[in-house]
């Protein structure tokens, strides 16, 4: 019987600190998975934040390209300005650039 008993004891002991090990676990998880989440929520802030720059970033690219080609219409009309100049008064001589 105190053999029986002895066992018991030690077959208990190791049951309660299994437990006590399995609650520390599941304690850490718990707060491992409230770090994981609130990492998820910060990196999908960051991505949002990161699409719209994106979208900025292509609004800006295309009126960079229109203000470019606003730029190469000037420099045809000051060109046929300069051509006109010169087919009406041929005396002028261009400025050397």
């Amino acid at each position: 019987e105190l053999i029986d008993e002895q066992v018991c004891n030690a077959l208990n002991k190791v049951t309660v600190e299994r437990e006590v090990r399995l609650f520390a676990w599941n304690d850490s998880i718990r707060a491992l998975e409230g770090k994981l989440a609130k990492k998820t929520e910060e990196l999908a802030k960051v991505a949002r934040k990161l699409k719209q720059e994106e979208l900025i970033n292509a609004q800006l690219r295309c009126e960079l390209k229109e203000e470019k080609e606003n730029v190469q219409e000037v420099y045809k009309k000051v060109d046929s300005i300069k051509s006109s100049i010169i087919l009406k008064h041929p005396d002028l001589t261009p400025i050397p650039q």
